[in-house]
């Protein structure tokens, strides 16, 4: 919950005619809808809940498969915070985390008109099938590969 703060900054630039579907453990969806409400984003939000097991695809294929396979829309967007924890066992303190995931939300929720922008591309390219930002390279990805 210690990236709430900035996963809702990014959720408030999701433009209002969309619609929004977050997946999240039952247990956190009152704490996720208050602090919503304490910054003032009043959209609708379908929450679905999931056992969080590190898995950030399978929110989207397993547990959002009803509405990804629903034939109700042209295009999906998907995007999760990250931390990881297992990096704290490795002698890290989650600051790298915190870059990596500043990376994923600037290349996929960036501002509103990014977002638009995005949703252009579908309406532009009717046969465009995927959209992914760059691979983010940060010291995590590379470092293994300089010699000792």
């Amino acid at each position: 919950m210690d990236l709430l703060p900035d996963t809702l900054r990014y959720i408030a630039q999701i433009p209002p005619e969309t619609d929004l579907f977050v997946t999240t453990n039952p247990e956190k969806v009152d704490i996720i809808k208050q602090a919503m409400k304490d910054r003032g984003i009043g959209r609708s939000v379908t929450y679905i809940p999931v056992v969080n097991r590190g898995r950030d695809v399978s929110a989207l294929l397993v547990a959002a498969r009803d509405v990804v396979l629903s034939g109700g829309y042209e295009v999906v967007g998907f995007a999760h915070d990250k931390k990881s924890s297992q990096n704290q066992q490795s002698g890290h303190h989650g600051t790298e985390t915190l870059g990596f995931s500043y990376k994923l939300f600037e290349n996929t929720l960036g501002s509103t008109e990014f977002i638009r922008n995005v949703i252009t591309l579908f309406a532009d390219n009717p046969r465009l099938g995927q959209v992914s930002p760059p691979r983010p390279s940060t010291p995590c990805t590379f470092a293994h590969t300089r010699p000792s």
